[in-house]
C-alpha cells in the first residue's frame, strides 16, 4: 500500500465516525429541541464516546499524514487545514452540547484533557491565515476550552545529514580556507574583483566547515499577509555564509584614510615631518 492510500484509508476512516457521531447525536437532539426530553446517561456517555473518538481520529490524522508525506503537498495540506478549522468549530459545539447535559445528570465529567486537539490547533495556526487562527483561539477561550495547540508550537524536526556529506563538505571548506590564506599571503594587495571573488571563496568555505556543527544557527521567518504565506528557512551554513560574504572584510577597512595612516606608519622615521 503507498503512501497515498493509506492516507485516503485514514481520511475514509475519520468521515465514518463522524457520520456515525452524528447519526447518534441528530434525533436525540431534535427530541430535546421539539419535545423538551432529556439525555439519558447513557444516552449521554454514548455521545460523549462517539465524539471523542471522531475527534480523536482527527488528531491523530494530522500526525500520521505528516508522517506519511502527505504535508508536502501544498493543496492537499491547505484543504486538510481548512477541514481542521471546520474540525474544531465543531468541537466547540460537542463540548457544548455535552455540558448543556451534563448539568442535570450526576458524577459525568465532561471536560476535556488540557491538550485535547493540539496537533489540529497547530494545522490551523500553521497552514491557515492570521485571522482565521486568531478568530478560532478567541472562540476556543471563549468557551473555556484548551489552547495549547495555539499557543505551544511543535518542536522542529531533527535534520541529520549523511556522513559522506559532512565529511565532503568539510574537506572542500578546508581546502577552500587554505586557499584563502595562501591568497592572503601572496597576493597581499587584490585588485577590486579579485577581493570580491576572494571574498564569496571565503564564506563558502566557513559554510561548508559550518556543516559538521549541526544546530549552530538557524534563521526561521514565516509571515501570513492577506492570507498569503511566505516561508524562510535557511541553515547554519547558509547564515554563516552571508554573515562573512557582509561583513569580511569590515567596511572601510581599505579607505583612502586608513590606507594612507598605515603606509605612513612604515615610513622611515628620517623621512616623516618633524613635529614642531
Amino acid at each position: 500500500m503507498t503512501n497515498e492510500q493509506s492516507v485516503i484509508d485514514l481520511e475514509k476512516v475519520a468521515k465514518g465516525l463522524k457520520d456515525a457521531y452524528y447519526a447518534y447525536l441528530k434525533p436525540l437532539s431534535v427530541d430535546y429541541a421539539e419535545n423538551g426530553r432529556l439525555f439519558t446517561l447513557s444516552e449521554l456517555l454514548e455521545c460523549q464516546r462517539l465524539g471523542n473518538a471522531y475527534f480523536n481520529a482527527v488528531e491523530s490524522f494530522v500526525a500520521d499524514s505528516d508522517l506519511l508525506g502527505a504535508h508536502d503537498r501544498g493543496r492537499w495540506v491547505t484543504n486538510f487545514a481548512e477541514t481542521c478549522h471546520s474540525t474544531l468549530n465543531t468541537y466547540i459545539i460537542h463540548i457544548q452540547t455535552l455540558r448543556v447535559h451534563a448539568a442535570y445528570l450526576p458524577n459525568v465529567a465532561v471536560e476535556p484533557d488540557p491538550h485535547a486537539l493540539a496537533s489540529t490547533q497547530r494545522m490551523v495556526k500553521e497552514y491557515c491565515t492570521r485571522d482565521i487562527s486568531k478568530g478560532q483561539f478567541k472562540a476556543f477561550k471563549k468557551a473555556k476550552l484548551p489552547t495549547k495547540g495555539f499557543t505551544v508550537a511543535a518542536h522542529q524536526d531533527r535534520q541529520k545529514l549523511p556522513t559522506w556529506q559532512i565529511a565532503l563538505c568539510m574537506t572542500a571548506g578546508i581546502l577552500l580556507l587554505l586557499g584563502s590564506a595562501a591568497i592572503a599571503l601572496f597576493l597581499p594587495n587584490p585588485t577590486p574583483f579579485q577581493g570580491f571573488i576572494f571574498r564569496g571563496i571565503f564564506a563558502i568555505a566557513l559554510a561548508c566547515l559550518i556543516v559538521g556543527v549541526p544546530g549552530f544557527m538557524k534563521m526561521n521567518l514565516r509571515l501570513s499577509t492577506l492570507g498569503q504565506l511566505f516561508s524562510l528557512v535557511a541553515g547554519g551554513s547558509v547564515v554563516i555564509f552571508f554573515v562573512v560574504w557582509f561583513f569580511n572584510p569590515p567596511e572601510g577597512f581599505t579607505s583612502q584614510g586608513i590606507q594612507s595612516s598605515v603606509e605612513a606608519s612604515h615610513e622611515p622615521e628620517s623621512e616623516q615631518p618633524k613635529k614642531k
